[in-house]
């Protein structure tokens, strides 16, 4: 199941990859999850910093200065070597309550497996 926070994780991934490959850094992308008083998910360009002979406040300058918000992200903002993005809350809620109502009784539930799996 596609959950909407899920979903804004994967666009962020995606959207930071292309813009990593497109400056010539290495594709891998390892979102984190910071203080929610900072945002949703940052980026954190530490690793970067080798290929790029900057800084990790530079870095992540140079990366979020090639981002853009739109209708998932509300907010891109290095900070300290990390790339910190906020999301659209009403979106991310509608778009969660939208899927309750459609699943009903079986949001949150997963796919029943045909193993048995012991803990």
């Amino acid at each position: 199941m596609n959950y909407p926070y899920l979903q804004a994780k994967k666009h962020i991934q995606t959207i930071l990859e292309k813009t990593l490959i497109s400056n010539g850094f290495p594709s891998d992308v390892k979102l984190e999850i910071p203080p929610s008083s900072i945002a949703d998910f940052a980026f954190p360009c530490f690793s970067l910093c080798k290929i790029s002979k900057s800084s990790p406040k530079e870095t992540a300058q140079l990366i979020a200065d090639e981002l853009s918000t739109d209708t998932i992200i509300k907010k891109i903002e290095p900070q300290n070597g990390y790339i910190n993005f906020s999301l659209h809350e009403k979106n991310i809620i509608d778009k969660t309550i939208n899927l309750i109502l459609k699943k009903n009784s079986s949001y949150g539930h997963l796919p029943k497996k045909e193993k048995k799996v012991i803990v």
